[in-house]
Order: C-alpha cells, then structure tokens, then sequence
C-alpha cells in the first residue's frame, strides 16, 4: 500500500512524528528546566539560568515563568499545550522537508539510440522540485 502512494507514506511519517514530538514535548518541560539551572531551591549557580538572571527580571517575564515551574516543579496546562503544539509543528516542518530531500524524484529511463538497436542507454531524469 505504501509502495504505491508515498505520499501516504510520507503523511503517516510526518504526522507519526508530530504526534510523538506533541506528547514528549511537556514532559521534557521540568527535566529541561532543571537541567538549565531552574530549581525548587531557585537559580543554581553557574547554570544557564543565572548567566541569564538580572536583578531587575520582570514578573511575567519568560525568565520568571521558567523559574515558578522550576521552583513548582510543575507548568499550567495552557503552558503544555502550547509546548506541545510548537513542539508538533517543528518536528512535523523538519520530518516534511527531510521527506521531501529524501530520494523520490528520480527515474531511470532506458532509451534506444540509433547506433546499437539491442543495448539502451541509459538516461537518468530528475524531476523539478515544484512538480511534487
């Protein structure tokens, strides 16, 4: 089946991913968090998030978000989403534009010259990106 539509193949690929990047993507929220300096304790030091610490951060900026749910341990469910929608999308845009780089678009034609009628030469022929 897949053999005979590749871009069915290539949709089920696409969308495989997008799926897989959309529900891993919140989960990896607090680990990347922690992993960047944001913890329960606060900012750890020497960590990415205190070279980015200022004495002025604002509440409601992203450096404040990132440490309320560091310091929680948790994100608001609008937060996961949104992660996981942008995390779908990405991975969905790299798999779709890797799909189509991926082969697909050349035929081997055999074509018949005048000099030797029994042997073909052989011709390739690539198709023009925009055709697909």
């Amino acid at each position: 089946m897949f053999e005979e539509n590749p871009r069915l193949k290539k949709g089920l690929i696409i969308g495989g991913v997008a799926v897989v990047a959309a529900v891993a993507a919140p989960l990896a929220i607090i680990p990347a968090l922690g992993a960047a300096g944001f913890t329960s304790a606060g900012v750890a030091a020497g960590s990415v998030a205190a070279y980015f610490q200022t004495a002025t951060t604002v509440s409601g900026s992203l450096f404040a978000l990132c440490q309320s749910a560091g310091a929680v341990g948790a994100v608001a469910t609008s937060t996961s989403i949104g992660v996981g929608v942008t995390a779908a999308a990405a991975a969905g845009g790299v798999t779709a534009a890797v799909c189509r780089n991926l082969g697909g678009n050349r035929v081997d034609v055999a074509v018949q010259t005048d000099e030797d009628e029994d042997a073909p030469d052989e011709v390739d022929i690539l198709f023009d990106e925009r055709s697909n």
